[in-house]
């Protein structure tokens, strides 16, 4: 997946690294492919970036970590530094989860809690709420998964599902249809 940026001219955003594991999220000069901003995120590639979406005119990134089970969110620094390594906003889902999270059924799992798992393609679709196809999550039923992240609260509540009947081990998108 990439994203052009919304503040460099000619330039797009990208997961690092290969096609089996991503760490960080990169900005690449279009017309060269020399990397202009790098974007570490927690876990290098033990969590694999497998999609990054920047918002608020590039000022943040959400960021999908497959192996983490988890969806963060970057601030991006504005002064534009080469590399950078912040600590997240926040993390929900997984081992580096700061948040609990309501399931459909109002039971609370507390943070560092796996939810849903192998998830690709996370990302905002407005009102506070994120998409993504959850992999794993129901064990060998594979899932679309809406997310309502509070970060004022600092919770997290599942809002929407749907199964899809089969299990889908790697890749997937889910976006909404207006």
């Amino acid at each position: 997946d990439i994203q052009w940026s919304a503040t460099h001219s000619d330039c797009y955003w990208v997961p690092e690294g290969n096609w089996a594991c991503s760490k960080n999220v990169l900005l690449v000069n279009a017309s060269d492919g020399e990397t202009v901003r790098t974007l570490e995120t927690i876990g290098g590639s033990d969590c694999d970036v497998n999609h990054a979406q920047l918002i608020n005119d590039d000022a943040d990134a959400i960021v999908s970590l497959r192996l983490c089970d988890g969806i963060a969110k970057y601030a991006v620094d504005p002064a534009g530094n080469r590399t950078q390594s912040p600590a997240a906003t926040w993390i929900v889902g997984g081992p580096y989860g700061q948040f609990p999270i309501v399931d459909f059924d109002g039971f609370v799992w507390p943070p560092n809690t796996t939810v849903w798992s192998w998830q690709h393609n996370a990302e905002y679709i407005g009102d506070d709420e994120y998409i993504m196809l959850d992999n794993g999550g129901l064990g060998n039923n594979s899932r679309l998964l809406v997310v309502a992240i509070n970060e004022t609260k600092q919770e997290a509540q599942l809002r929407w599902q749907y199964k899809l009947g089969t299990y889908m081990e790697i890749y997937g998108d889910s976006d909404p249809v207006v």
